[in-house]
């Protein structure tokens, strides 16, 4: 599941060694934090094709991703859905979403304007700015602004259903920020890991073929042996 999902969102068409790259930073993602393979594999499906779209990669989707869902214990789907509105109001994208959420120019211009009212621009020298780079703006303003304007912001931004989503990702930016460095530092953690797992599933084998060529040696009727197969 998670390989076919990063692989059609940043259509990395097969690439084992761009494959191979994310599983290792997901991997370490999970040895670090309270995260696992099933909730980062759910958000990738759910909003992995939006953040690659958008500019951002894999790596950051993980770390924002891994933060909220280490931070609420909530599903990986959930926190996706909520990360997928706060992108496509950020990044300007219609659409009506598979929770209900719809993303339209009234939705897009509220995030717009509640950016503005603390300072914060969705657009530079005519571009629309990355996700990650108006959010990380927004978390360093983050603890000096009311907590009315905590609200206001995170429901318009990420919609009154995700707003959770939004304040757990402030509240715990600085996970974020490891989340990323346990990312980049994955380099063949997987590999690491499964060949651990194939030397403990092999030695486990080669017992069990011992014990079955005794049990087998000591069977003479024939029709036995053929009823154990």
């Amino acid at each position: 599941q998670f390989i076919i999902a990063a692989n059609a969102a940043w259509h990395l068409n097969g690439n084992i060694d761009a494959l191979t790259s994310i599983i290792d930073g997901m991997n370490n993602v999970t040895n670090h934090s309270a995260n696992d393979f099933e909730a980062l594999s759910q958000g990738i499906s759910v909003a992995g094709s939006v953040f690659a779209n958008a500019g951002e990669s894999a790596q950051t989707f993980t770390a924002m991703l891994g933060t909220v869902v280490a931070s609420t214990q909530r599903s990986g789907s959930e926190v996706a859905r909520g990360l997928r509105t706060i992108a496509m109001n950020i990044r300007q994208i219609k659409g009506e979403l598979d929770d209900g959420e719809i993303v339209d120019e009234e939705s897009i211009s509220d995030a717009a304007a509640a950016l503005s009212s603390v300072g914060i621009s969705v657009s530079e020298e005519g571009q629309l700015r990355k996700v990650s780079d108006v959010l990380t703006d927004l978390a360093e303003k983050w603890d000096s602004l009311t907590s009315a304007q905590q609200s206001y912001v995170a429901s318009n931004l990420a919609g009154k259903r995700h707003a959770n989503v939004l304040l757990a990702l402030m509240q715990n930016y600085d996970e974020y920020y490891k989340e990323m460095e346990n990312y980049a530092n994955g380099a063949g953690s997987a590999m690491r890991e499964n060949e651990l797992y194939l030397d403990s599933w092999e030695a486990k084998t080669a017992m069990l073929k011992a014990t079955w060529t005794e049990f087998v040696g000591n069977l003479v009727d024939t029709r036995v042996v053929k009823d154990g197969l």
